[in-house]
């Protein structure tokens, strides 16, 4: 089974540690993403929104 990796930092994402940005759809560490927003840290610095 192959390790799921950050989209931004590259990390490996444990099950606990994985966030679903509803912008862009990519899988984030706690460090690249933000909760408020549930966007990671390139959309929330790029102003996007959720695609839903």
């Amino acid at each position: 089974m192959s390790a799921i990796l950050c989209s931004s930092c590259g990390k490996e994402l444990e099950d606990d540690n994985i966030n679903f940005c509803i912008s862009c759809g990519g899988l984030f560490c706690s460090d690249e993403f933000d909760n408020n927003s549930e966007l990671c840290q390139e959309c929330v610095k790029n102003g996007c929104t959720s695609l839903f």
